[in-house]
């Protein structure tokens, strides 16, 4: 009776399910937290396109006096395209003759454990576009 117990199988799967199940959700958090930070990733440098682009468009022919207008014009514009991953962005816009120069800097929050392992709590994502005028 005991050799029996010994080599019974019964409870086999279930150790399987176990041990494998972390690992198949550790690999499942770390697809959404990369998928997470490349898609706000994206969305920020749209963002620093869209607001070069307005720039450009919109600051063709201005005086000095309406520039300070245009800049807070595209970083509003900015703003409006980030998305809504993306917490307390810093954006500078640099306006010159021969150029428009848009940074945009920021934090990303990660969803799960694993990201918050990877890169901390939050991720920073940068992104800086360049227009010439």
């Amino acid at each position: 009776m005991i050799k029996k117990i010994l080599k019974s199988e019964k409870g086999q799967s279930m150790v399987e399910f176990a041990l494998v199940v972390p690992l198949l959700l550790t690999i499942l958090c770390g697809i959404i937290d990369m998928g997470w930070a490349y898609s706000n990733k994206y969305s920020i440098e749209s963002a620093a396109f869209s607001g070069v682009r307005y720039a450009v468009i919109n600051g063709a022919d201005i005086e000095d006096s309406e520039k300070n207008k245009l800049i807070d014009d595209t970083k509003k514009r900015v703003r409006d395209n980030l998305s809504k991953g993306a917490e307390s962005p810093k954006i500078d816009v640099d306006i010159d003759n021969e150029k428009v120069t848009v940074s945009v800097e920021c934090k990303v929050k990660m969803l799960t454990f694993v990201g918050q392992t990877a890169f901390g709590e939050y991720y920073e994502a940068k992104s800086k576009n360049v227009g010439a005028r």
